[in-house]
């Protein structure tokens, strides 16, 4: 194993010279951290309801290193609250994270699904609530997430 120290450059090599791991390979770096808390609303009042919507529970300022295509997004999630509760713990939230289910007579009849986009340099935490129903359900209960997301690019 080999350590080589260039200017620009640091590179590590096995036994037969074959680089391991080198700063001419793109690298993921932080630019952003950002915090809170917010509360997620309701999916209705109404008992008998059709809802497919989208809250918006959380948007950064107009961060200018914020990128549509080159950025990496890592959410980390305590929720309280539906089903996707915590108990207090931190989840990692790639992705979509289901965090209620509303259900009638046993049934699955909508949900709230949690997401982070990025749109046109803004960083948003997104909230996609769905219900068909023709009467009473359950599960449509407040939930608190607190979250931690990281940003950033791989840079050449």
């Amino acid at each position: 194993m080999g350590l080589i120290l260039e200017k620009d450059n640091i590179q590590f090599t096995n036994e037969k010279g074959d680089p391991k791991f080198t700063l001419d390979r793109k690298i993921p770096h932080i630019i952003h951290v950002l915090e809170g808390t917010v509360e997620v609303p309701l999916i209705s009042t109404e008992p008998a309801t059709q809802i497919e919507r989208t809250d918006t529970l959380g948007i950064t300022n107009n961060l200018i290193s914020i990128n549509n295509e080159s950025g990496l997004i890592l959410p980390f999630y305590t929720i309280s609250g539906g089903c996707a509760d915590t108990g207090g713990k931190t989840m990692c939230g790639i992705g979509s994270t289901v965090i209620r289910k509303i259900t009638q007579n046993g049934t699955q009849v909508g949900s709230s699904i949690l997401k982070v986009i990025t749109d046109n340099g803004i960083l948003k935490i997104l909230c996609d609530q769905n219900l068909e129903s023709n009467g009473q359900y359950e599960g449509d209960v407040p939930v608190t997430v607190t979250y931690k997301i990281y940003y950033g690019r791989f840079k050449e």
